[in-house]
């Protein structure tokens, strides 16, 4: 999932802060990983890492010891990035690098990855911030470990499904019967109750499709996390967008039951991506946190 400017690590919260001089550098938070992590990447390797020069300035991505746990950063300019209409180029590869690095160091292991554009106006200010949750935090990188994201997108052909219900279900199909033997005036009235009988019964076929879809994912997945998004076309309706977190080795079986899903029910197909990093179990609940 590339949406990491949607999502982002506890540790953006206020004890963060920018320079108030746009010229002065500062530390650029990726994420926050495990000693074992920074520990098998051969440093070397840091500076493939991201979108290449060009896309970004400042440093290549490095590792910074903040007590147990470990923060991908570089250094950078908080001028860096852009405010001004018609930048959206250079804003795309700088998200491009965000998701680069952070994607690189999920392949080596858990990684809780910050927000897009957060930094930090020195080294201090950022171990601070994860000081302060070092425990929790070690706790929710312990829990990702072997894990990985999965995007779900189930759609649904609205018409047909409506269709199918006015010919299949018996009081619809009575008050449609109905319709066909009454006078003009009458047959007015009940059309305009079959229909929204029809809206009604289609729109619960649906949301009960959709949740069938969500409970059987999850009970192979180890958490899932439902948007409220949905996408309309001429073609199909967007039922279900979720995301689902996944055991490694569940991932076959996951997908598998996910094509399953879509193979037996009529008019449902599914749509999914990755494996990503765990850009929306990042954040910390608030029942952690009591």
């Amino acid at each position: 999932m590339t949406d990491a400017d949607r999502h982002a690590l506890p540790v953006s919260h206020p004890s963060s802060r920018a320079p108030a001089d746009t010229s002065e550098a500062g530390w650029y938070l990726y994420g926050v990983t495990t000693r074992a992590v920074a520990e098998a990447v051969p440093p070397a390797s840091l500076e493939s890492w991201g979108a290449g020069p060009g896309a970004r300035r400042g440093g290549p991505p490095e590792f910074l010891e903040c007590g147990e746990l470990v923060a991908v950063v570089r250094r950078t300019a908080t001028d860096e990035f852009p405010k001004e209409p018609g930048e959206d180029e250079a804003l795309a590869a700088l998200v491009s690098d965000h998701n680069s690095v952070v994607a690189a160091v999920h392949r080596e292991g858990p990684i809780l990855p910050a927000k897009f554009g957060l930094v930090y106006a020195d080294r201090r200010d950022l171990e601070m911030a994860l000081e302060q949750m070092e425990d929790l935090l070690r706790d929710r990188l312990r829990w990702l470990e072997g894990r990985d994201e999965w995007a779900v997108h189930v759609y649904a052909d609205r018409p047909a499904v409506r269709e199918s219900l006015a010919a299949t279900d018996p009081d619809l199909r009575r008050l449609g019967q109905q319709v066909s033997a009454a006078t003009p005036g009458r047959a007015y009235l009940l059309e305009r109750r079959l229909s929204d009988r029809l809206d009604s019964a289609t729109r619960q076929l649906l949301d009960e499709l959709a949740q069938a879809a969500y409970d059987h994912l999850s009970e192979i997945a180890v958490e899932g996390r439902l948007s409220p998004y949905r996408q309309e076309t001429e073609e199909a309706e967007e039922i279900l967008r979720a995301a689902f977190l996944v055991d490694r080795e569940s991932s076959d079986r996951f997908l598998r039951e996910l094509g399953t899903f879509a193979d037996g029910h009529e008019h449902v197909s599914c749509e999914y991506s990755g494996p990503w990093p765990p850009y929306s179990f990042a954040l910390v609940r608030e029942e952690d946190l009591s």
